[in-house]
């Protein structure tokens, strides 16, 4: 099943021109959404977020089966799609109905960075943003440099903007359109009255991924570096023990195991599941352990071939479990 998405609307004024640019001015004050959105009739669906992987937060793509391209180049024309989707919207000015219900409307005014796009924030994770924000239609009413919280941990000021916030990727800046009962309600607050809407703008600057069992801040976290250098372009040396060594092909880790030409199918044992592998050959433990990655053990296997050197080998495949990620630098943990 294809995932399900937003509806996207083309923004419009009142007089039927397009609002897009003004929108994506760095302002409070627009007309309120329902003046200048085409498109509401037909049947809703609900917004299912792509889900994130791997470490920090990765989108995992559904490779499809196309005739006339491979696997490699499907995957590739998909993530290319993935990136796109975001500049696009933001380019062509499109308003993004999150619950399809004009309750969360979002316009992306600045798409994240290629390279953090795929860092997008879940409930328990620690986000900080800078924002300002106003009744709908107005003029700016606050505004704040740097606002740390918790998603969905009652840290924010309303329920709107854990929602607004899980829909984005770190370093992106959008306006936010937010109906009453995801802002201050029917009572309102001091400057809000009751039943109002409110416009935000956000810049999502830091996304933290948060264990369950850590308590604090991690001041000290990271986005890796190496972002680009995940699924089928994890390539290249893993590493070497003293009877082993394994390289990186993309999905695969293939292990090495170098033997004599005497050694035959009926001495070697390998054990491969998705949290646990071992080899033994003639006997002897080669490896035994936790694999750096969950893998898919029905598509991992092991034969016996000749390496690049012309040496004997047992060579294991290891597939990873997820499409998008890196082996850590060591076989097991």
């Amino acid at each position: 099943m294809e995932p399900m998405e937003p509806r996207r609307l083309r923004l419009r004024s009142l007089h039927g021109e397009s609002r897009r640019n003004q929108l994506r001015r760095p302002s409070l004050g627009h007309t309120p959404p329902k003046a200048w959105l085409e498109g509401f009739s037909g049947s809703t669906s609900r917004c299912k977020l792509w889900a994130l992987v791997a470490g920090t937060r990765v989108v995992r793509s559904r490779q499809r089966a196309v005739k006339g391209e491979t696997a490699s180049e499907d995957l590739k024309k998909q993530w290319e799609e993935f990136y796109e989707k975001d500049e696009r919207d933001a380019r062509e000015g499109w308003a993004i109905d999150i619950f399809d219900d004009d309750r969360l409307l979002k316009v992306i005014m600045t798409p994240s960075p290629r390279k953090s796009r795929v860092v997008r924030p879940m409930m328990g994770d620690k986000v900080t943003i800078s924002y300002q924000w106003g009744l709908d239609g107005e003029q700016s009413i606050d505004s704040c440099d740097s606002f740390t919280f918790r998603v969905g941990h009652g840290d924010a000021p309303i329920r709107g903007l854990d929602e607004a916030v899980l829909t984005m990727s770190e370093g992106e800046v959008s306006h936010f359109f937010i109906a009453p009962d995801l802002a201050y309600g029917e009572e309102g607050r001091d400057g809000v009255p009751p039943n109002a809407s409110l416009e935000y703008e956000i810049h999502l600057l830091k996304v933290i991924d948060m264990d369950p069992e850590i308590e604090e801040f991690d001041d000290d976290f990271e986005i890796p570096d190496d972002l680009d250098k995940m699924g089928e372009n994890d390539l290249g040396k893993g590493g070497q023990d003293e009877t082993y060594r394994w390289e990186r092909h993309g999905q695969d880790m293939l292990v090495w195991i170098p033997i004599s030409e005497s050694t035959t199918s009926k001495e070697i044992d390998c054990l491969l599941l998705k949290t646990h592998i071992n080899a033994e050959v003639a006997g002897q433990v080669i490896f035994d352990g936790v694999p750096g990655l969950d893998i898919d053990e029905d598509e991992s296997y092991w034969e016996i071939e000749m390496d690049s050197t012309g040496q004997r080998c047992v060579c294991i495949h290891l597939r990873k479990d997820h499409e998008f990620q890196r082996w850590p630098p060591k076989l097991l943990k």
